[in-house]
């Protein structure tokens, strides 16, 4: 499957909701509701970067979430991935390593 890495838009935000409930299948709970108004409030924000990957039909069929901090290791700042997900049609495919 071909996709296209691009930042998120503001319009990308119904898909994270999807996507999240499917990470969620992993062990992590239920996804609390609100996470599209979350999706758009971090992409306002310059220590937050979201990814997403579109298929050739321009769907979402994965997320990347990322947040810049500072640490004592690391003699400037790095990023920690926050969230990982990859839409259960589109797995095993390479999309979450690219």
């Amino acid at each position: 499957m071909q996709v296209k890495i691009r930042p998120a838009t503001q319009d990308d935000a119904r898909f994270a909701a999807n996507l999240m409930s499917q990470l969620a299948q992993f062990g992590h709970g239920q996804v609390d509701p609100g996470v599209e108004d979350r999706f758009r409030a971090m992409l306002r924000l310059p220590q937050y970067a979201i990814f997403v990957a579109e298929d050739e039909t321009g769907g979402v069929v994965g997320l990347l979430s990322a947040s810049q901090r500072w640490t004592l290791w690391h003699s400037g700042p790095c990023a920690l991935i926050e969230e990982l997900v990859v839409d259960e049609r589109a797995r095993r495919q390479g999309i979450g390593g690219r």
